[in-house]
Parts: structure tokens; sequence; C-alpha cells
């Protein structure tokens, strides 16, 4: 029997946030054994997961945006939203065991992109990730509208070095009392600089093309030139933009686009079998920022200098790396425009 712990404590150089989430350790696992496992999030097995907070049904053309109830589960529906059945963070955590430490408020949640058991976005059509990234949006959203959320972050992991655990194409959804103190970090770049520093170093990379990966109408995906790991990229709006809530149908598409094209580079280009992206989106908090997305596969192995030291040993270049993805990429959206 796992002993429930859910908090969030602050290190005492006020460095990091350790989330201590004790139920995350029983959660299942697909990778280790796939011939027993029924996977939770294939339409059809809808009773396996907690009642969706958010499901998408499309009808005779329009979209209805419905919830499942405790008795009853949405089905024909084209993506759901649901609580994380082993949450890191809940609206009903236990109580602290000390009082120095704060109870781990918030929203932890998957966001299942398809129906159908695919396990990469780069498989998915462009039509049913766009709604995929609708959904989650309309749910990050109404998370934010609580007062006790401050800061919400979406993540992707793929493959099991990565820390993912289900094939299934998924997204999760964290809501935050508290930011990051990366994202504090950032905050405080953005508030105290005259002049947004996201987009100042996107019309760098702009100009001078060497780092660029992708350039479309609303969206820019560039090889960050500082790197922690070989191929780290980053997807910035072109248009600088607090929050990726608002989106039209046109950007949403055009960000399915390149995030698609980046898991292909990565995958089926590179041949790294494991990533992870982020959202970063404006605390509640913050006076200035401007999101984005930053994707990292796992290319190495970080040993006691990049963890103890914060400083990081890349092994490709981003101009090297650049010049890859920009042909996988540019592969990938020339065959999806065929």
């Amino acid at each position: 029997m796992v002993e429930l712990v859910n908090e969030i404590r602050l290190d005492i150089f006020g460095d990091h946030v350790s989330i201590i989430s004790t139920v995350r350790r029983v959660r299942p696992k697909e990778f280790r054994k796939p011939q027993h496992f029924v996977c939770p999030f294939c339409a059809g097995n809808e009773e396996m997961t907690p009642p969706a907070t958010l499901v998408l049904v499309e009808r005779d053309g329009s979209e209805e945006w419905l919830r499942d109830s405790d008795s009853e589960r949405v089905k024909g529906w084209t993506v759901r939203v649901v609580p994380n059945k082993f949450p890191a963070l809940t609206t009903s955590p236990p109580k602290p065991t000390s009082p120095s430490y704060t109870e781990a408020y918030g929203y932890h949640e998957v966001v299942i992109e398809t129906p159908s058991h695919i396990g990469d976005v780069h498989e998915l059509s462009n039509e049913q990730f766009s709604k995929a990234l609708k959904a989650a949006f309309r749910r990050i959203g109404e998370m934010m509208s609580d007062p006790r959320i401050d800061t919400v972050i979406m993540i992707k992991n793929r493959g099991p070095q990565a820390g993912a655990s289900i094939l299934h194409a998924h997204s999760q959804i964290f809501a935050l009392p508290v930011a990051p103190k990366r994202i504090e970090r950032e905050v405080r770049v953005f508030e105290s600089s005259s002049e947004c520093p996201l987009c100042r170093y996107l019309a760098r990379e702009l100009g001078e093309g060497r780092r660029l990966v992708y350039r479309g109408k609303h969206f820019a995906a560039v090889a960050y030139e500082a790197p922690r790991i070989g191929f780290e990229t980053w997807i910035v709006p072109i248009k600088h933009s607090r929050d990726p809530l608002s989106l039209s149908s046109e950007e949403l598409r055009e960000l399915a686009l390149v995030l698609r094209a980046i898991s292909y580079a990565i995958v089926r280009g590179r041949g790294f079998e494991n990533f992870n992206w982020w959202f970063h989106i404006a605390p509640k908090s913050a006076r200035e920022f401007h999101w984005h997305v930053e994707v990292a596969p796992v290319s190495s192995t970080w040993g006691g200098l990049e963890k103890g030291g914060d400083s990081f040993i890349v092994e490709y270049s981003p101009e090297e790396a650049a010049s890859e993805l920009r042909k996988w990429v540019g592969e990938f959206i020339d065959s999806e425009a065929r």
C-alpha cells in the first residue's frame, strides 16, 4: 500500500520546486508489459479513465464541447481531456506532512489526442492534431480561471527514456499555484527588458538564418543557440503574444504542422526515439511574457557537470542541428502539401 503524499517543496536555496507524488510510482507502464497492456486511451475504453473534463465531439460538421459524468462516458469523440489517474497535483490533496511544505493543489490532466491507437503526432492528420491543440488550450483557459492557479505547463513525453508510460498519442497539462523557478526567471528577464528579448532574439535568427529550421506565416522554429542538449529546438510565435489560448484556426493549423514536422524530423529523420517538449505560457502574475515551445530530444546522457552545475556539454552545434532538421522538416511539409 503506497502512502499517499502530494506536496510541493521548495529547495532551501530557492532554486527549484519539488512535487512529491507517491502515487505516480504505481502508474501502468505500456513499454514494460505490452503483451498484457490494454490501452485506456483508445476509443471504447473510456471507463478506464476518470470522467473527462472536456470532450470534443463532431456531429454534422459542427463541434460540441461536452463533459463526462460519473455514470456515463461520452462516445464517438474526437479528443478527450481527462484527469490523470495517478496525479502529481490534485484539487483535493492530502494535508501536508510538515508546516513548511505546501499542498500540491492543482490540475494534472491528459489530452488524448486521437481515438485511435497511434503513437506519434506526425502520424496523425494535421486536422486531428490541430483539434487536439484546440481542446488543450480550451481546457487550459478553464484551469486558469481557477483563482488558486498561477501557471500552466503543457508537455509531451515521447518514449520511455523521456518519461512516457503509454504509447498512445497524448499530452499532459500541469496547472500549479506557483510559477516554476525557470519560468520565474524568464518572467524577470521579460519584465526587466525595454523590449521583448525573445522578439529580439527571433528577429536576429530570422535575419541570419543559420539556425533557422522553419519559417511560416505565424511561427518559426530555430535550433536554440545555447542548447542544453543536442538538437534542442524552440518554436516561437512570430507575433508577440502571452499565451496560445486565442489562436485562430489558421494559426492552430500551422502550429500543429510545425510540431508534427519537428516530431517527424527528430524520430524518423534523426532517429531519436525519445524526446520532450513543453509549452511556456505566461503565468497570471506576469506583466510581460512571450509564449513558446521548447523541444529537447534525448540525444545524450547528462553527467555530473550538467546535473550539478547547470553547465551543458553539447556534442552537436546548433548550426549543424539546424541544417539536418531543416532537411527533414522540409521533407515532411512537402509530403503534407502533396
